[in-house]
């Protein structure tokens, strides 16, 4: 493990680094973002002032107000992934010849520079503002704490489940950006998969406003574990029992995906070579 850090840490560094570089760009997201939640305050307050009932699917004004800054600061500090990018642009310019004659994994490289970035994210903006939405929120009692044991608990588990998300981002902005092996092109593709995730994952709406068998379903696939629920065990609105199971959901995708990831690799390499890079 110990020689995979020292081989890889780089990429981490790196990572990491790119966030640092380019934090007038972090800063402008996150005027978009506050200008976005504004507008989400308003409309989810036409919907329940014109609404007969105080709770709409297990959330009320208050709770639907939380989730929607907790999940949108998650969102803002997932960002939309590198990865894919950077594939699109190394076979493009012909350097992903150079890339894959490196004596490191293709894959573990993105990993590392992925979570780079997620602690530098974590560190300028993510940790900031959830500190100061908890304490807003919680002061304005529109955020319950029980107690503060059982809070910095689910804290705790959130910053797992948030790795995981990440790692279940970055896998699937690689998987986009191995088809580009095939389309030589991602635009398309990186607004596609952006729309999706934030729909599925309950950036936009949580999952309980899906109709009927459509919410479970949801709730099986790994776009739940990549927004929503690592949200909801922020707000305490799982049992630990309820997040555990839904951490190894995301483990067991992160598992599956993987195995496709590298399987589709396997497959996309051998055009590139039919190519010549």
């Amino acid at each position: 493990m110990k020689g995979i850090f020292g081989k890889y840490k780089a990429f981490l560094k790196t990572g990491l680094l790119n966030v640092l570089a380019y934090k007038f760009n972090v800063f402008s997201w996150l005027f978009v973002s506050a200008a976005s939640l504004v507008c989400l305050f308003f409309l989810w307050s036409a919907v329940y002032s014109n609404s007969p009932d105080a709770v709409i699917n297990g959330f009320t004004f208050k709770e639907i107000v939380s989730y929607t800054v907790i999940v949108n600061i998650f969102g803002f500090v997932m960002g939309g992934g590198e990865t894919q990018d950077i594939i699109n642009d190394e076979i493009k310019n012909g350097t992903i010849a150079m890339s894959l004659i490196k004596p490191i994994s293709y894959r573990l490289r993105f990993i590392f520079s992925s979570l780079g970035s997620l602690i530098a994210s974590n560190v300028i903006i993510g940790i900031p503002l959830l500190v100061i939405a908890t304490i807003i929120l919680t002061v304005n009692d529109f955020m319950q704490i029980e107690s503060p044991g059982k809070f910095a608990l689910f804290v705790f588990m959130f910053f797992v489940a948030q790795i995981l998300a990440k790692l279940l981002f970055d896998v699937i902005d690689y998987i986009f950006g191995l088809i580009s092996f095939y389309t030589m092109a991602s635009f398309g593709l990186f607004q596609i998969k952006e729309d999706v995730i934030n729909f599925l994952s309950g950036v936009f709406i949580p999952i309980a406003f899906f109709p009927g068998w459509t919410e479970k379903l949801v709730n099986l696939l790994p776009f739940a574990g990549m927004a929503q629920n690592p949200t909801l065990i922020y707000l305490g609105r799982m049992s630990v029992v309820d997040a555990l199971y839904s951490m190894g959901l995301q483990i067991i995708w992160l598992v599956i995906l993987e195995t496709f990831a590298y399987l589709f690799y396997q497959k996309a390499i051998k055009i590139v070579t039919i190519q010549g890079g």
